[in-house]
C-alpha cells in the first residue's frame, strides 16, 4: 500500500474510501462470545464529495452466514450494499435490505444507523489512524432488546478500490 494518502481530511467520509479487511467479533448481550467473522469492505465515491459506495462481502471461506443462517440480521450485515448520499457531516441512503443514517462528529469518528426489517443497527466509528478503524455497537430487535453487540476492527489494504470490487448497487426491483 502506498503511504501516501489519497483522502482529506476537510471532507467528510473522505477518510473512509478505501479496501478494508475486517475482523467482527459478536457477543450476546450479556458479554459472552458468539463468534468471530472475517469479511472486506469496499468503499468508495461514485461522485466525490456527493455519492459514495460501501460494499460489505464474507469471503466464500468463511461459514459464519451458514451458522447463522437462520437469523435475517447477521446475514445482512456479513453481505451488505447501499449508496451513502453525503451532505456535509449528514449521511443517508438505502439499499433493499437497509436505510443507513450517520454524521460525522469529527474527522475520526462517525455515528450511524443502519435499519433493517429485523431490527437496527448502531455503529460507532472510530478511526484509530488512517489504515485502521474500530467500529462498536449493538443490534437492537423491533422488540427494543439488544441481541447482539458487534466489536470489528477494519485495517486499509488499499487505498484505491480495484475494478473487481465495484459492482452496480443491486436494486429491489432487478
Amino acid at each position: 500500500m502506498s503511504s501516501n494518502t489519497v483522502f482529506d481530511y476537510a471532507t467528510p467520509y473522505d477518510i473512509m474510501a478505501g479496501l478494508w479487511t475486517v475482523q467482527k467479533i459478536i457477543y450476546g448481550p450479556r458479554g459472552e462470545y458468539l463468534d468471530s467473522t472475517p469479511s472486506f469492505v469496499a468503499v468508495y465515491w461514485e461522485h466525490r464529495p456527493k455519492l459514495m459506495h460501501f460494499r460489505e462481502d464474507e469471503p466464500e471461506t468463511s461459514n459464519s452466514s451458514k451458522r447463522f443462517a437462520h437469523r435475517a440480521a447477521v446475514a445482512q450485515v456479513v453481505s451488505l450494499e447501499f449508496d451513502l448520499k453525503v451532505n456535509g457531516k449528514y449521511s443517508h441512503g438505502e439499499s433493499r435490505d437497509v436505510k443507513v443514517t450517520g454524521t460525522e462528529t469529527r474527522p475520526d469518528v462517525y455515528h450511524f444507523h443502519l435499519k433493517t426489517k429485523s431490527g437496527d443497527w448502531y455503529n460507532n466509528h472510530y478511526l484509530i489512524s488512517p489504515n485502521e478503524r474500530h467500529i462498536m455497537g449493538p443490534f437492537v430487535e423491533k422488540n427494543g432488546e439488544i441481541e447482539w453487540i458487534v466489536a470489528q476492527t477494519l485495517t486499509r489494504i488499499s487505498y484505491d478500490v480495484p475494478k473487481k470490487y465495484k459492482r452496480e448497487l443491486r436494486r429491489s426491483d432487478k
